[in-house]
């Protein structure tokens, strides 16, 4: 265990004045601390061996902030922190200023609240799958990455590996039709309770004068759209025009926030949303683990390793998204 890893062992987390959600996932997380932080590593390593000369990371969509504590643990210059969630914002800074590890700067807010800043590496983990819209994000990395910078987004969702795919497509049902308890941890003011579909119908119900059988035609039509998108369908649509817009058979999202629920996609054809500024690589993820202490686990990975990534990528926990700007791979 790194000194690192000692240190977030021993932070008193009720003693942190961090958000009721933040403290939740922070126990979550040091739960299997040893796992997450070598997963953390591995990533910033990955990134780290393509761009070696790296003075600069930006972690977006940070949450608790680990990638952005393991690159200034690890001596990069220069690091910026980012997340829509307000909470996280300011508990990502209460935990690395408790570590002695704060980043240069805490930017609130989407992607275009992080254009303009730019850096050598950018990186996150679970985020894609969130973004609603993922050809905006996409395409504005351009414009926070440094010319030869390395982008590496690497999502959990993975739709190649069967197993995680059947577990994230059943949540995706739950989460549709069915209305959710308050839990310890919720996020509370962005992530709604209601079952998705059943807030879809409210939403139309308020803006339109369309009887109950259409109402219900255009929230199943209209899954994996936002709220405004749904008010201007709903205000302009008749019955016969109705086509089911998202083509996956599971995926949805919270239409208020837009936020989707472990969104899962074919990371080869999102690819191309960034440019022909890239030049871009899909890799199998995994989790860097002692053979020693899990050898299950040590085997997955050390086939993830070998395997070509199409292969690898079945039995992954999850993929990235690699790519350099204008400039070659190194082998």
């Amino acid at each position: 265990m790194s000194e690192l890893d000692t240190r977030l062992q021993a932070l008193e987390i009720p003693s942190l004045g961090v958000s009721e959600y933040n403290q939740v996932m922070l126990e979550k997380k040091l739960a299997c601390l040893p796992s997450q932080m070598g997963k953390y590593r591995h990533i910033i390593n990955r990134a780290l061996r393509q761009k070696s000369d790296a003075t600069s990371l930006i972690e977006y969509g940070g949450g608790l902030g680990f990638l952005a504590l393991v690159a200034r643990d690890m001596g990069i210059k220069t690091v910026i922190y980012n997340d829509i969630y307000p909470e996280s914002c300011r508990d990502a800074q209460i935990i690395a200023k408790a570590l002695g590890l704060e980043a240069d700067e805490y930017i609130e807010g989407d992607i275009d609240s992080v254009v303009g800043h730019r850096a050598d590496i950018i990186v996150s983990y679970d985020v894609l799958e969130h973004i609603h819209n993922i050809g905006e994000f996409l395409t504005n990395q351009i414009y926070i990455c440094n010319p030869r910078g390395i982008i590496m987004h690497c999502s959990g969702a993975n739709l190649f590996n069967h197993w995680k795919q059947k577990q994230i497509r059943k949540m995706h049902v739950e989460v549709e039709t069915m209305a959710r308890e308050r839990k310890r941890g919720h996020k509370d003011g962005m992530d709604s309770l209601e079952a998705f579909c059943v807030s879809r119908e409210n939403i139309i119900r308020e803006c339109s004068n369309h009887p109950e059988s259409l109402i219900k035609e255009l929230a199943l039509a209209t899954r994996g759209l936002a709220k405004d998108r749904i008010i201007q369908l709903a205000t302009t649509i008749k019955g016969g025009d109705l086509i089911q817009l998202e083509t996956d058979p599971t995926n949805t999202c919270d239409p208020y926030s837009g936020n989707w629920a472990e969104r899962l996609m074919n990371p080869y054809k999102i690819s191309w949303m960034l440019g022909s500024n890239f030049e871009v690589k899909i890799l199998a993820g995994y989790n860097p683990t002692p053979l020693f202490s899990n050898p299950k686990s040590a085997a997955y990975n050390i086939m993830i390793r070998v395997l070509p990534p199409r292969l690898g990528l079945m039995i992954a926990p999850y993929y990235c998204l690699f790519g350099r700007l204008g400039s070659l791979w190194m082998n």
